[in-house]
């Protein structure tokens, strides 16, 4: 009995072992010119939407977090966009101020309008 089990053990882990095991060769499909200037995000599906502001599932979040930067970080609320966040002594007026700089992925320059503008379609 108890060589029985030690002999399924034993053949189990070495079964085990080899699937774990790489077949010996690498074929990088994505070996090649690489740029610098690329990523690639591997995620489990399609996206639903790429508007941040109709998004609620994962792949769609997870590939806004590449593409699209907040004024301010979540997590900490140190400025990313913004450079600086000044409320009035009512609580009623925020003004931010963009970074100097800040340009759209196709090098066109982000504004104070493009903010006002993602602002009012959250709010509507």
């Amino acid at each position: 009995m108890k060589k029985g089990l030690l002999f399924i053990f034993t053949l189990t882990m070495v079964l085990v072992l080899a699937a774990c095991g790489g077949s010996g060769s690498s074929s990088d499909k994505a070996s090649g010119s690489k740029d610098n200037n690329s990523i690639i995000i591997g995620v489990p599906g399609d996206p639903e939407v790429v508007n941040p502001l109709y998004s609620s599932d994962r792949v769609s979040l997870t590939i806004q977090q590449a593409l699209y930067a907040p004024l301010f970080w979540e997590y900490d609320g140190k400025p990313a966009l913004a450079d600086k966040l000044d409320i009035s002594s009512d609580n009623l007026t925020y003004t931010v101020t963009l970074k100097d700089g800040l340009t759209w992925h196709d090098g066109k320059p982000l504004t104070a309008d493009d903010v006002v503008f993602s602002v009012n379609s959250i709010i509507e």
